[in-house]
């Protein structure tokens, strides 16, 4: 069960769980995975099976390349060729 504690601010302090948990960002909606399993991604972070922690953190990844990112600066665009080769640089 996945529990996520929040202080007075709304800050997350903690996220506990006995499961698998995929950590989110600012993403609101739902993604789905290639067997049909529907996941909200609304909150920080979700729980999951253990074989949909991948897919899932990659859905949500593609739905930031595709619908932006609120913490990306104006006009910033996803490249990731140019993400690869820093990341070996």
């Amino acid at each position: 069960m996945l529990n996520i504690t929040k202080d007075s601010n709304g800050r997350v302090v903690s996220i506990e769980s006995d499961g698998h948990v995929v950590l989110t960002g600012p993403i609101r909606g739902e993604v789905t995975t290639t067997d049909g399993t529907v996941y909200d991604v609304s909150e920080v972070a979700v729980e999951v099976q253990e074989d949909h922690a991948a897919e899932v953190a990659h859905l949500i990844g593609q739905r930031y390349a595709d619908e932006g990112h609120p913490a990306a600066p104006a006009g910033f665009t996803y490249d990731p060729a140019h993400f690869d080769a820093a990341q070996e640089g």
